[in-house]
C-alpha cells in the first residue's frame, strides 16, 4: 500500500486534466472578447458611412448599414435624428451580434440583463450636412 502512496506517475495526467478547460474556456473567452472588439469597430464604421449616406439622401440609410456591416446575422437597427433642426446629423447604428460560446453569454445576460446569444452594439456619429 505504501509503494501506491509514493508513486508519483499519475500526478502530471491529473493535474493536465485539471487545467486544461480552464485554458480552453481562457483561450474561447478571449477569441468572444476579440469579436466583441470587432464588431464594435465595424458598427463604428457603419455609422458613420450611414451618416455620410443620410447627408444626401436619408432613404437610403439602412441599405447603406446592412452594406457597411458585412457579417450581419442579427437586426440592424438605424435611427436618423437632426438635434435642434439645424444643419448637424446624428445617426444610430444598432447591431444584435450574437454570442457564440454560452459561458460568455451567460455572464453578459446576469450582468445586463440581455436576451439570449444577443449582445447589442451601438454606435452614433454626428456630422453636419453640407449643402448639395
Amino acid at each position: 500500500m505504501r509503494f501506491l502512496l509514493r508513486d508519483k506517475r499519475g500526478q502530471t495526467l491529473a493535474e493536465f486534466a485539471l487545467l486544461v478547460p480552464v485554458l480552453f474556456l481562457l483561450v474561447m473567452g478571449i477569441f468572444q472578447m476579440g469579436y466583441i472588439g470587432l464588431t464594435y469597430v465595424v458598427v463604428n464604421h457603419a455609422a458613420f458611412q450611414v451618416a455620410r449616406v443620410a447627408c444626401v439622401n436619408e432613404d437610403d440609410a439602412e441599405e447603406a448599414a446592412r452594406r457597411a456591416i458585412p457579417f450581419t446575422r442579427g437586426a440592424v437597427g438605424v435611427d436618423i435624428v437632426s438635434p435642434g433642426g439645424g444643419d448637424d446629423l446624428e445617426v444610430t447604428v444598432t447591431y444584435e451580434m450574437p454570442l457564440y460560446f454560452p459561458l460568455i453569454n451567460a455572464l453578459f445576460r446576469r450582468l445586463y440583463n440581455l436576451p439570449d446569444y444577443l449582445l447589442p452594439v451601438r454606435a452614433t456619429c454626428l456630422i453636419k450636412r453640407e449643402p448639395v
